[in-house]
């Protein structure tokens, strides 16, 4: 994603919430975006569209991503090694 780039953003970032009305699936296929950046967790707005959230299941699960829930129209993903990408951080136990 070339923002992110400009933005030196840093290879892993903790969260990304997608919700741009209807072009989710087209951002997270954005060349580079899943190959050069790992996201900790996603949230990706599916609107309850069928088919647009099996395109977006599909495209994360290719990329290591897990389906952890949906809430309402989101569906929640995390990578699958979040928690060893950012060994350095880890999450505050709750």
């Amino acid at each position: 994603m070339m923002i992110l780039r400009e933005a030196r953003a840093p290879n892993f970032i903790e969260y990304l919430s997608l919700d741009t009305e209807g072009t989710e699936f087209v951002i997270l296929n954005a060349p580079g975006l899943l190959d050069d950046f790992t996201f900790g967790a996603i949230t990706v707005e599916h609107n309850y569209e069928s088919a647009k959230r099996a395109a977006i299941d599909r495209l994360l699960t290719a990329h290591e991503y897990v389906w952890v829930k949906s809430v309402g129209p989101e569906d929640f993903f995390r990578h699958k090694d979040s928690w060893r990408v950012n060994a350095d951080n880890p999450p505050a136990p709750y």
